[in-house]
C-alpha cells in the first residue's frame, strides 16, 4: 500500500490536483503566540497559508428562505457556518479547532472541528467545519 500513498497526498497528488482546478482561493490561519520580552505578555500573530478550498454542497445551495421560488425543503445552511474541504499538502503547520480560522471569500470563520482523510499513512486532505467570527 505504501507505493499508492503519495499518489494521492502531496503537493502534485490527486487530491491537491482536484482542489486546485475545482475549488477557489481561501487562506488558513494559524495563530502563534509570542512573548514581548519587555512586558512579558503573549502577543498573538498567524501565518497563513493559501489553499485551495472546495465548500460543501450545503455552502453553495443556500436559498433565501423569502425568496420567490423558495420552500420549506430547500437547503440552507446559515451563512454564520462553513464546511468543505482543502489539501492537508497546502499548510505546513497542524489545525487547533477553535484557535484557528479559514478566510473564504473575505469572510473570516474560526474552525470548529476537522477530519483527516488518510491514505496509508499518508495525510491526504482536510475537511473542517467552521463559524463565522
Amino acid at each position: 500500500m505504501g507505493v499508492l500513498d503519495n499518489v494521492f497526498g502531496g503537493a502534485s497528488g490527486v487530491s491537491a490536483t482536484l482542489h486546485g482546478l475545482l475549488g477557489g482561493t481561501a487562506f488558513v490561519r494559524i495563530k502563534t503566540f509570542e512573548r514581548d520580552s519587555t512586558t512579558g505578555e503573549l502577543i498573538p500573530t498567524f501565518e497563513e497559508f493559501e489553499v485551495p478550498f472546495v465548500p460543501s454542497e450545503n455552502e453553495n445551495a443556500k436559498t433565501d428562505l423569502h425568496a420567490p421560488s423558495a420552500s420549506r425543503s430547500d437547503v440552507r445552511e446559515d451563512v454564520t457556518n462553513l464546511s468543505g474541504t482543502f489539501p492537508c499538502a497546502s499548510l505546513a503547520a497542524a489545525i487547533v479547532p477553535e484557535r484557528d480560522s479559514i478566510v473564504y471569500d473575505g469572510i473570516e470563520f474560526t474552525i470548529e472541528s476537522f477530519d483527516v482523510l488518510k491514505v496509508g499513512d499518508v495525510d491526504v486532505q482536510y475537511s473542517i467545519r467552521a463559524r463565522r467570527c
